[in-house]
């Protein structure tokens, strides 16, 4: 019986993650597709504006105040007055964003070395407008684990936003082909959200729960910052000391290796938030359940970095062209950056469970300083190794004060054995790719056999020692989640 509920868990978590893989896997594949198409079809120097342009953009709309998060946990007899409460703070914080672009958009441009195209940068201006009219009841039904209506908008907008390319690149051949691209996105996606779930009526708001979202929220302004700081600022800090080419190159290979992360990062973390929500009130069940995502996060961290180690010098010129290469040392540090990254993602969705938000805002502030330490190294080294170095280390102090977060609702022994183990294959094969940089694609490959090998070994260990021990009922009270 044991084993058979396991499997049953199991099996349940796998359609699950399918289910909810879908939107997240649309606009991956959307943005991985733009980014190809634009790259080729666009100078260095010109795809660097694009670049400019989507980091600026991406600034503001990464300082949210976790919104769709509110809804998602508030559901019941209040779920219609928590989408409305917080429809209304989305559209106050996309006139914000859009006055911020309108205003200073020769400063923005300037910033990234783009002094003449602070004209294009100002029209990215209404589109946090837009996106604020999107209808959050989308992001509410995921906590039911209903993933249709978000995986129908964002095939809807991201295949708009693709296609829409096309002709946007014979019009114009530059830069202005991304704002199109944009703007069909955003257009679309708002359009679709309204047309598949239609509102709730509200007969009445408690002032209450306007106060509760923005108490929810507002230090998820402060951890925006650090998410921008450690996700976008790096941009920055490339464009303003090594220019729009650089600028270009650095883009290229940090996305290729961390944009993947993306749809995985959204798929799990609103999975963990839902498996997480339904254990609140069994201390047992909810240090059980936060030791499962945590372990979880980390097997995926170790797996994805050594593929990032091994492969990322021979992927970046095989799919954007040969006038793009990665050296070494780059390939490396953008190895350990998607580990500490995304590992953290773990410890993150607990806290965002948990209500911590303000302790979330400190680890991101945390990540930050290593942009601080990476302006400093690049700016008396010049080196683009040097900045991505302080961005490494910032990370990896972030990682560790998340976890020392979440100490009280983890084992501490097997979460630290795990982490050691985990991260065991991922100094080793970063230590082969710097010593054997040119290795054959077979020796690569028995390099990633033996890394994904030991990752097994500890998937083995944790589901032997950890899972299985805790016995049916922690194990089926997947099924009721």
């Amino acid at each position: 019986m044991p084993l058979r509920a396991s499997f049953r868990s199991i099996r349940l978590i796998i359609a699950r993650v399918s289910v909810a893989s879908i939107a997240p896997l649309i606009i991956f594949s959307s943005r991985f597709g733009r980014t190809v198409i634009l790259s080729r079809s666009l100078s260095p120097s010109a795809y660097g504006v694009v670049v400019a342009l989507t980091t600026i953009y991406t600034f503001l709309d990464m300082i949210d105040i976790g919104l769709d998060r509110f809804v998602m946990i508030n559901t019941g007899p209040k779920r219609a007055a928590a989408v409305a409460v917080a429809q209304r703070i989305a559209f106050v914080r996309g006139l914000f964003a859009m006055v911020i672009i309108a205003v200073f958009a020769p400063v923005l441009a300037t910033i990234f070395g783009a002094d003449s195209h602070a004209d294009i940068v100002r029209w990215l201006a209404p589109l946090p407008v837009i996106r604020s009219l999107a209808n959050l009841r989308v992001k509410q039904v995921q906590q039911e684990y209903r993933n249709g209506p978000e995986a129908l908008a964002s095939i809807a907008s991201q295949s708009g936003a693709l296609l829409v390319l096309f002709p946007a690149l014979a019009l114009f051949n530059d830069e202005r082909a991304m704002l199109v691209s944009l703007y069909v996105d955003g257009v679309v996606y708002v359009g679709v959200t309204w047309l598949i779930l239609p509102r709730e009526k509200v007969s009445f708001i408690d002032p209450a729960l306007q106060r509760e979202a923005l108490i929810y929220g507002l230090p998820l302004i402060v951890n925006g910052a650090g998410l921008l700081m450690t996700s976008q600022g790096d941009k920055v800090v490339v464009g303003n000391l090594f220019g729009l080419e650089t600028l270009a190159l650095y883009s290229l290979v940090v996305n290729l290796a961390l944009m993947p992360l993306s749809p995985l990062g959204a798929v799990l973390q609103n999975l963990s938030i839902a498996f997480l929500a339904g254990r609140r009130g069994n201390v047992a069940a909810s240090n059980f359940g936060s030791f499962v995502v945590t372990w979880t996060f980390l097997i995926v961290s170790s797996g994805y970095a050594v593929g990032v180690a091994l492969l990322l010098d021979v992927l970046v010129p095989l799919i954007y062209g040969p006038h793009y290469a990665v050296s070494l040392e780059i390939k490396v540090l953008v190895a350990l950056l998607s580990f500490f990254r995304f590992c953290r993602q773990g410890p993150s969705a607990i806290l965002l469970v948990a209500g911590g938000t303000q302790r979330l805002a400190v680890a991101n502030l945390v990540a930050g300083m290593g942009l601080v330490i990476g302006y400093s190294l690049g700016t008396i080294l010049h080196s683009l190794q040097a900045v991505l170095t302080g961005i490494v280390v910032g990370d990896a102090l972030a990682t560790l004060f998340i976890f020392y977060q979440i100490r009280r609702q983890l084992p501490t022994k097997a979460t630290i054995a795990h982490a050691i183990f985990l991260m065991l294959p991922v100094g080793a094969t970063c230590a082969f790719s710097l010593a054997y940089g040119g290795a054959t694609l077979w020796m690569r490959g028995l390099v990633l056999f033996l890394a994904t090998t030991l990752i097994g070994v500890d998937l083995i260990l944790g589901y032997r020692f950890q899972l299985v021990r805790a016995g049916p009922s922690s194990l089926g009270a997947i099924d009721r989640s």
